[in-house]
Formats: structure tokens, C-alpha cells, sequence
């Protein structure tokens, strides 16, 4: 297995060979808190494409990469980034991606921190083309998401869907869990509000992959009842409440399920005039409908446009795509699934994620589930 921290993961800074084919220097460029890219210098094409993993959601940091990206044109790499280090790529990340063809460079991304957290390396040719993106797990949570997304990509891929393409599974290595996929190049960023492409692809995977199942025998209400025995009271009085609201007030019998991305955002979809591809399937599976285009809804709103907890709902209840997707599947009571959609996410951010309880996106949860359920 490969070493625990960032320099003997990636790098042989230690055995740094000035003769190896391998030998490059790397720019480290700060992507946001805690997050850097490295960036090999070779060459203003390389650079260019190496910022492809930059992908900030904030406008301001939209605009200050196009600008960098637009010097880059006219400016020499080595007048922009003057602060570079010399390193090998460790060899057992070498002997996975050199199983890439036309392999020549690699930049990486070191992550947004937290327990599922890996490294992607972005594989390029010669002349800056991006080939695919191996990723490297930090630790045993993030390898076994890993090992979960090469189930997951072969899943997914057998379903034929014609809405939307999906990285191939080029390599995988058993013994270091490393996962190394394809990419398609030329494509664009979405932007954060949903289209009817986006919505084509849900509706799509639902039918590809509708099951319905009694409530009570759900694995939504098992873990409902999981929180109940074991969350905090403050917690657990809020998820009583729900199942009430759903049983009682909803009179919700059954629950329809599908297979969902369960990171569904904007930075985790491109997109070209004519189809979307969507990445980073490592926690997938199968969750109530509605999963993923509320989650694309929320996490805009929490994350990018800072709304309040009523704009997130008001938007969720009165969404002309949401119409759209109910029409072409089934049509719910919307507000006793996006019930169920907050007590699953507030359910992946403790147990699957593992994080606390103060954590942003589960207190934005709670507050939601507050103003359902009063």
C-alpha cells in the first residue's frame, strides 16, 4: 500500500531522479481552503488543461480562472508561476496509468478534505488532451468508496442509457485500489440551474431502474427507525415526527425507488450542445425518487446561492422541471418526498460520510425538516 501522507502518496521526492522520463516540475496552485492542484510545467497547452481541475463554483473564482486561462495565451508559464518543486510520480501510481495509451503528463488534485477524501490525477498526452482520471484513495474510507465506484461505473453502464454519457472503467488495482477511468474532451460546465437535458437523464435512469416497495419494508424507513434508537433527542424527536407526517398526515403507503448518483451537482455533470456526461459515481445507489433532482436543487442553494431554508423549499415545491420529471415517472406527494430525501442526506452525511452533527449541510437539513413538518 501506498504511503499516508500527500509526498510519499504521489510523489518520490525522496529517490528524485534528474534523469527519469518521470521527472517534472509542479506549480502548487491553490484550488480553495485546504485543496491545492499540481500543476506540471511543461508547457502553456499543459498548464491550460491542467486547470480543468480547477472547477470553482463561486462567480468571482468562475471569472479569475477564465482570466488565467487567457493569459496563459499570451504569457509564458514560467512569468506566472515561479514557485515549483521537482518530484517523481510514485511508482505504483505509474504502473496504473501507464496502462493508459498516449499517456504523457499528469496533474493532481489533492482533494477536499474530510474522511472520504482521494487524490485525482488527471492523465494527459503530449499535447495536453485530457485522457481519463485515476483516483487515489487517502485512507480506507475513501478506498472502499473508491472500490464502490468500479461496481458502481459497471452498473451503470449496462444500463445502455441514451441521455447521457459515463466514464469507461480503464483500470482498476486490486491491491492499492486505485481506479483510473476515461473522460470525454471538449466539454463545457453547466451551469447551476437544471435543464431539460438534465432532467431527460433522471427520468431515463428512473425507468431503466423503477422499483416500488412497501414503506414500512423500505430501507428508507429501516434507517428512519435506526436514527430513532440511536440519534440525539433533538435529532431523533425530528425523525418521529417525519415518519408520523409520512404514515399519518401523507398517508403514504409505498415508496418508489431508483438507481441515483447521490452527489448530483453541477460540478459533478459537463456537459455539449448535444448530451450531459455525468461523473463521480462512488456513492451511488439505490435511494426513494426524487433523490437526485432534489439534491441538485439543494445543494445549489445551500452551497452557491446561500438561501435560506424557505427559498430552498419554495423552489423544490414550485419547480417547473421537478412537473416535468413527475409526469414521465410517477407523481408523489412532493413535500413527503423531499421529507424522505433530508432524512436520507442528513443519513449519508452521518453514517456514510461521518460527519458531525454541526456540519452544514446536516444543520441546513434540519432546518428544512423543521419547516416540513410543523
Amino acid at each position: 500500500m501506498i504511503g499516508e501522507n500527500f509526498m510519499d502518496k504521489i510523489f518520490n521526492c525522496k529517490t528524485y531522479d534528474k534523469l527519469s522520463n518521470n521527472n517534472f516540475q509542479y506549480y502548487k496552485f491553490k484550488s480553495r481552503r485546504n485543496t491545492y492542484i499540481y500543476i506540471p510545467i511543461i508547457n502553456n497547452n499543459i498548464v491550460i488543461s491542467s486547470l480543468n481541475l480547477y472547477n470553482p463554483s463561486n462567480i468571482i473564482k468562475k471569472i479569475y480562472k477564465n482570466l488565467l486561462m487567457n493569459a496563459l495565451n499570451f504569457l509564458d508559464v514560467k512569468y506566472l508561476f515561479r514557485n515549483k518543486i521537482n518530484a517523481n510520480l510514485n511508482t505504483d501510481i505509474l504502473e496504473c496509468i501507464d496502462n493508459v495509451e498516449n499517456y504523457k503528463y499528469a496533474a493532481i488534485y489533492t482533494g477536499t478534505p474530510g474522511n472520504t477524501s482521494k487524490y485525482t490525477i488527471q492523465l494527459m498526452d503530449d499535447k495536453g488532451d485530457i485522457l481519463g482520471y485515476a483516483k487515489v484513495p487517502k485512507g480506507k474510507k475513501s478506498s472502499v468508496f473508491i472500490s464502490k465506484e468500479k461496481e458502481n461505473l459497471e452498473y451503470v453502464n449496462n444500463l445502455n442509457l441514451e441521455r447521457c454519457k459515463l466514464p469507461n472503467l480503464l483500470y482498476f488495482d486490486n491491491k492499492s485500489n486505485i481506479l483510473v477511468q476515461s473522460t470525454i474532451i471538449g466539454l463545457e460546465d453547466v451551469n447551476n440551474k437544471l435543464t431539460q437535458n438534465i432532467i431527460d437523464f433522471l427520468i431515463e435512469i428512473n425507468h431503466k431502474t423503477y422499483n416500488r416497495v412497501d414503506l414500512k419494508e423500505s430501507e428508507f424507513y429501516k434507517k428512519a427507525i435506526y436514527m430513532i434508537d440511536n440519534y440525539p433527542e433533538n435529532i431523533k424527536s425530528r425523525i418521529s415526527k417525519s415518519i408520523y407526517h409520512l404514515c399519518e398526515v401523507y398517508k403514504l403507503k409505498d415508496i418508489s425507488y431508483c438507481f441515483s448518483h447521490k452527489d448530483f451537482t453541477p460540478w459533478n455533470i459537463k456537459k455539449s450542445e448535444n448530451f450531459i456526461y455525468v461523473f463521480d459515481w462512488e456513492m451511488s445507489g439505490y435511494t426513494p425518487m426524487y433523490y437526485d433532482i432534489f439534491n441538485y436543487i439543494y445543494f445549489v442553494e445551500i452551497l452557491v446561492n446561500k438561501s435560506s431554508v424557505k427559498t430552498v423549499i419554495d423552489n423544490i415545491l414550485n419547480n417547473k422541471y421537478i412537473e416535468c420529471y413527475e409526469e414521465q415517472t410517477c407523481r408523489y406527494n412532493r413535500k413527503a418526498m423531499l421529507i424522505i430525501y433530508i432524512i436520507e442526506l442528513i443519513y449519508l452525511y452521518k453514517e456514510d460520510l461521518n460527519q458531525e452533527f454541526d456540519n452544514i449541510i446536516i444543520n441546513k437539513a434540519i432546518e428544512v425538516l423543521d419547516l416540513l413538518i410543523i
